[in-house]
């Protein structure tokens, strides 16, 4: 493989799996009533690393929880962990909430949620960005994500090892008019599981930039 790859492969690996610290970490959001799913991305240095990277390095697939029960499960899960930012799908994240929820907004819901549970992140504090709302884009932008440039690497990168749902996901995404692709193509098609696909579509819209972090915000050592 690219020696710019494998840098970075060997960077994750010798941090116990995880983006090492000083590297830019968002966390993706697609709520649901049924599946809710996390995406987390990583922008290593571009200096260091020779180009621009983003890495899909660990994904959370919730069914029936609610925005506590979530938001639970991702304290647990990023525990010592510092985000840059948070992002939400835009559309779901202005629907209105239904039984405990009556009347709340989705974003207004999951901040709360998150503030419960001491989620911060540097830019957004326990709220969220919204992700962009126009699929036909944020497709487009996914795929430029994946063309191989001259040097013989991607910008989109993905961890192997802790994605198997985003994996599954991709593998059997079909477009409109049903014919099955490997790779996100130009609309998806409807009713198929894709909130992976969704939460790749909206974190890339944000275009992440790396940011060189406070030494005082960086993770505390294990």
């Amino acid at each position: 493989s690219n020696e710019k790859v494998r840098k970075i492969i060997s960077a994750i690996r010798s941090n116990g799996g995880r983006p090492p610290a000083n590297w830019r970490r968002d966390l993706v959001l697609d709520p649901g009533h049924a599946t809710t799913a996390v995406l987390f991305g990583a922008t290593p240095p571009d200096v260091d690393f020779g180009g621009r990277f983003h890495v899909i390095y660990d994904e959370l697939y919730l069914h029936r929880h609610s925005a506590d029960e979530a938001a639970k499960q991702i304290a647990t899960k990023t525990r010592n962990q510092v985000f840059n930012s948070f992002v939400i799908d835009q559309r779901a994240a202005r629907q209105t909430g239904w039984g405990r929820g009556a009347g709340e907004t989705t974003h207004h819901i999951y901040s709360e949620a998150f503030a419960r549970r001491g989620l911060r992140s540097m830019e957004t504090g326990s709220a969220f960005s919204f992700g962009a709302d126009n699929v036909e884009a944020g497709c487009a932008r996914v795929r430029e994500s994946m063309n191989v440039r001259g040097d013989g690497t991607t910008e989109l990168l993905v961890v192997l090892e802790t994605t198997p749902n985003f994996q599954m996901e991709i593998s059997d995404y079909k477009k409109s008019g049903g014919i099955k692709r490997q790779e996100v193509a130009e609309k998806p098609a409807p009713r198929q599981k894709d909130h992976l696909m969704d939460c790749l579509r909206y974190y890339l819209s944000t275009e992440p930039e790396y940011i060189e972090p406070d030494k005082e915000v960086s993770d505390p050592s294990p």
